[in-house]
């Protein structure tokens, strides 16, 4: 398993454990964005001789989080490497999430519908080299960079949740996963009218060097994640006009992506569109 898919699997359940109990469910009752950066550096063995011949090179990460908007970005470049068989290598990582508390309601109906909203994905990743002295089969020999999202609906015990990953290894343009940065994926969400539900999205992203003195990774996700509104509200087979209270008091109809230049309409509409699955654990 790689960091990156680790750190995927981890942040999700840091976000998310404990929701099969309504005790636990009833204790989350906040609604807050929230971002972290991690940076970290290590080294292949040595003898004390070598040491001056040997830098950790360059890492960093960023990232914020604001109710609608995420950003993200991770960098890991070693500069220098140990005169021995030794190995460099560093990674930088981030994540961010917002969650907030919603309630669709719409006059005289009743019953379950599915929201349509479309998340604006704007990022890339990079990386380049690989280290001849490690295995081409091991992934902790790549250069990589790597991201994903996450969006989790829960309501009493039951969660319904959304992702998408791609990774990045070393400098053959190779990317696994289902693609999703340069897009706007429209992920469809059921809901019950008049009941109250969490609602939360989440990215992070992981970018590893481990080649001698050469290559790199990086994954940008600094030009944001947008929440791009409620596309609609489906009951019935037809879209309803809807009410919305969020517990933050944020309105989640409206987009949070900027209003894009006259001249840049046409190149949006360029823009992939794709639309996601759930998956649910009840």
């Amino acid at each position: 398993m790689s960091h990156g898919r680790f750190l995927s699997i981890a942040f999700s359940l840091f976000c998310l454990s404990g929701v099969a109990s309504a005790q636990t469910v009833k204790a989350q009752t906040f609604a807050s964005p929230s971002a972290r950066g991690n940076e970290s550096k290590s080294s292949g063995t040595a003898t004390a001789s070598s040491d001056s011949n040997y830098k950790y090179g360059h890492y960093q990460s960023a990232s914020m989080a604001a109710f609608g908007v995420l950003k993200g970005e991770a960098e890991a470049n070693p500069i220098g490497h140990r005169v021995d068989n030794g190995y460099d290598n560093s990674y930088a990582s981030f994540e961010g999430s917002f969650r907030d508390k919603m309630t669709f309601s719409s006059p005289g109906l009743s019953g379950s519908g599915t929201l349509r909203i479309p998340i604006i994905f704007d990022g890339s990743l990079a990386s380049s080299g690989l280290n001849p002295d490690r295995d081409p089969s091991d992934r902790s020999s790549y250069n990589s960079s790597y991201a994903a999202f996450q969006m989790a609906k829960l309501v009493g015990g039951s969660l319904d949740w959304y992702t998408g990953e791609e990774e990045r290894l070393w400098g053959n343009g190779e990317r696994t996963g289902n693609a999703f940065l340069g897009k706007t994926l429209t992920i469809e969400v059921p809901v019950t009218l008049d009941q109250e539900f969490d609602l939360q999205l989440s990215i992070n992203g992981f970018a590893s060097a481990w080649t001698h003195g050469a290559g790199y990774g990086k994954v940008d996700m600094a030009h944001s994640v947008y929440w791009g509104g409620i596309d609609s509200l489906i009951v019935g087979g037809q879209s309803i006009p809807f009410d919305l209270v969020s517990a933050s008091g944020t309105n989640w109809k409206n987009s949070f992506a900027p209003v894009p230049e006259p001249a840049s309409m046409a190149a949006l509409g360029l823009g992939a569109l794709g639309l996601l699955k759930r998956r649910r654990k009840g």
